[in-house]
């Protein structure tokens, strides 16, 4: 049976009230998936994109967390 593996796409951005810590915001999702030969697909799929001065160009792909809603 092909796996599926799901990922949040997210970025940071100092946190408002602490400059030590980051604040992560999920602007989408990634997929990772193989086929029945074993072929290696990936997807992306994208609910928002950061326009903050400080945003630099950078995401991450993190686990969701037990609490997070997996959006399909």
């Amino acid at each position: 049976m092909p796996e599926k593996r799901i990922l949040n796409i997210v970025s940071s951005r100092p946190d408002a009230n602490d400059p030590t810590k980051k604040h992560w915001q999920q602007h989408g999702i990634l997929i990772i998936s193989s086929n029945e030969q074993g072929e290696e697909r990936i997807s992306m799929k994208f609910n928002s994109f950061p326009v903050a001065a400080e945003f630099d160009g950078w995401f991450s792909a993190m686990p969701p967390k037990p609490n997070d809603n997996v959006p399909f």
